[in-house]
């Protein structure tokens, strides 16, 4: 089947939240996190919408304009935000721009198809293209498929922390 690539607008916030929410309950069940501690889970759809407003939100839709994989981005000059360790620190020294990845999603049963993949590819060309240095994401570091997801990608553990009650890894691709 093919999809269909576009920015995300406010109107597919509805959908695009469904999506996301229904992704975060499998993430939180590979993670063995209580999904009601997941921002994601009480983000609402006007939340959703504000954030369209101010990121890059690239997501495949079906034929049917469904939404069926999703990538929020966000190019940030504030590289000292992620800055909660000595090893954040020595990662991102010398790094102005980064590219922030966030509410990446893809429909369960579409798992494993390379559409994940292809939503990774073309956000690091987005940050390239707006000379970021690195892409950081985090996820939590329990979370096996996902940790080798992103490691099979390039990605590296750069730190984690535990604030948010669950071990929440801060990974980082250079660009």
């Amino acid at each position: 089947m093919a999809y269909t690539l576009r920015q995300a607008v406010p109107g597919d916030a509805p959908l695009l939240s469904e999506l996301i929410k229904s992704s975060m309950l499998t993430y939180s069940n590979d993670s063995g996190i209580d999904p009601s501690i997941l921002d994601s889970m009480h983000e609402r759809v006007e939340d959703l919408v504000l954030k369209l407003k101010t990121h890059t939100c690239l997501c495949f839709f079906d034929e049917y304009n469904m939404p069926v994989g999703t990538i929020t981005l966000k190019v940030r000059d504030d590289v000292e935000h992620f800055d909660f360790s000595k090893k954040t620190h020595d990662y991102l020294e010398g790094m102005d721009r980064i590219l922030y990845i966030s509410r990446f999603a893809v429909q369960d049963n579409l798992r494993g198809t390379g559409l994940g993949k292809d939503l990774l590819d073309m956000a690091f060309a987005f940050g390239t293209e707006r000379g970021a240095k690195a892409a950081l994401l985090h996820t939590a570091t329990q979370n096996k498929i996902r940790v080798e997801f992103y490691q099979n990608r390039g990605f590296i553990l750069i730190d984690s922390e535990n604030k948010r009650g669950y071990d929440r890894g801060l990974f980082g691709y250079e660009l």
